[in-house]
């Protein structure tokens, strides 16, 4: 067996172009993960632990492997390189301080604290505000000296409570006073602590924290709405970033119609950029609530959408099926009786709305006129959320005609790659694989997300 080796510049060329998507994806969140703002989480850090064995893998070939990538990397995330001057050394630092152009760090809020994980990414590690500012200062001096290329700061991990006190801690120089935060959430508790309960005080604090934010926030490229009910500082906050903002989680049950009727009314171009919309597994919504949001999200390529069955997708013959009490299941969807009023209010609202300015209803679109555009829709969670008693039972033998009916359904999504159901009928993923070509991962979710 004959062994071809690459001539050292190849190699040197090959290294130089993985270290710079080492640098991409240490500076960006993974914006296809799926679930809540805790799993968007999960599956970032285990990217960012693939990252940590790759880079020490490669440096562990040889010499000249360790000398490129150290040459290469550009990115530092919660201070990964050894701060020792070159003369002081007593190990090797795979990442060069003179080399670094952006730091990105994590920060608890919940904790009050900036934290690293060890590499095996299960011990938690707080770092000291001391600490931080003492090491950004040695990396924007280096900077000034010409000695270094500190040039970006990034963010991660705040809320809307804390992130005043968080960037007016951080050490003063270039690099920080204007910086990056990939994830700002806006919960309802840090709200109610800014005036909830004087709704004029309220505008006025929205608006001049927004000011205050302006000064020093350049880019915002996840926004999360967290048991947060108030528009007036989400649409404040989308007007000035709405051209970074690339994900959006909504978490808070009491935001999502407010957020479904900006869509009806056709403002989706507050977040011209918007790449991944991550609806929460605490809402009934509607299919056509679903087209909506996907008509007028053009660049919308990943969604995780759960949706009650039983009001949309089961046939009307299985609505008299009765638990053992006599209860008919499908005709008192508990869940979904809990927001029907809203949800009834604010889609008559827009039918009188769209009959006075003669344009057409969009909750009577049909599927196939929907998605007669071009969607680049790729995952689909769907999910029973009005599972209970047997309900299960009842689902899993559905008939041809009710298979059917999904699998239509399922074919509007044209580039859908990704489906996660919790429905447990082999006949269904049977169909799927015969009917569905595009469809090339298939996942049975059990009841993972049952209360």
């Amino acid at each position: 067996m004959t062994i071809i080796t690459l001539p050292l510049y190849i190699q040197k060329f090959i290294i130089r172009l993985i270290s710079h998507n080492i640098d991409c994806q240490n500076r960006l969140i993974d914006i296809c993960s799926s679930g809540s703002s805790s799993s968007v989480t999960s599956g970032y850090r285990k990217n960012e632990k693939r990252i940590k064995t790759l880079i020490l893998n490669m440096s562990l070939v040889s010499r000249e492997w360790f000398k490129t990538l150290s040459n290469f990397l550009t990115v530092s995330v919660d201070f990964n390189y050894n701060d020792q001057d070159q003369d002081q050394q007593q190990h090797y630092s795979i990442i060069k301080k003179e080399n670094i152009e952006t730091l990105k760090l994590h920060y608890d809020h919940k904790e009050k604290s900036f934290y690293k994980l060890k590499s095996n990414g299960c011990k938690y590690i707080k770092i000291e505000l001391e600490e931080v500012n003492n090491k950004i200062m040695k990396l924007s001096k280096l900077h000034q000296q010409g000695k270094g290329n500190f040039k970006n700061f990034i963010l991660r991990n705040v809320n809307y409570q804390n992130e005043f006190e968080i960037i007016d801690s951080l050490y003063q120089c270039e690099q920080t006073n204007l910086i990056d935060i990939c994830e700002f959430s806006l919960v309802r508790d840090s709200i109610q602590q800014q005036g909830e309960n004087n709704n004029n005080n309220n505008n006025n604090n929205n608006k001049n924290n927004v000011e205050k934010l302006k000064k020093r926030v350049k880019n915002i490229e996840t926004l999360i709405i967290d048991n947060y009910a108030g528009g007036d500082f989400f649409f404040e906050i989308t007007k000035h970033w709405s051209n970074s903002i690339k994900k959006l989680i909504v978490v808070s049950k009491a935001f999502f119609y407010p957020l479904f009727q900006l869509f009806l009314d056709g403002k989706s171009n507050y977040l011209p950029n918007l790449k991944s919309l991550d609806v929460g597994p605490i809402y009934p919504i509607q299919l056509k609530q679903i087209l909506l949001f996907g008509e007028n999200i053009d660049c919308l390529y990943f969604k995780t959408c759960f949706i009650c069955l039983i009001n949309n997708l089961i046939s009307p013959n299985l609505r008299s099926i009765k638990d053992e009490r006599g209860d008919k299941i499908f005709g008192n969807c508990k869940f979904c009786q809990k927001y029907y009023n809203i949800s009834h209010e604010i889609n008559n609202n827009n039918n009188n709305n769209n009959n006075n300015n003669n344009n057409n209803n969009n909750n009577n679109y049909e599927f196939e006129e929907i998605f007669k555009r071009n969607y680049n829709i790729k995952k689909l969670v769907f999910y029973d959320k009005c599972i209970y008693q047997d309900l299960t039972k009842t689902i899993k033998d559905l008939t041809d005609s009710e298979i059917e009916i999904f699998i239509s359904f399922l074919s509007l999504f044209k580039k859908l790659k990704t489906f996660e159901t919790n429905i447990p009928s082999f006949e269904l993923f049977d169909e799927i694989i015969k009917k569905n070509k595009t469809i090339t991962h298939l996942k049975y979710l059990g009841n993972q997300y049952a209360d």
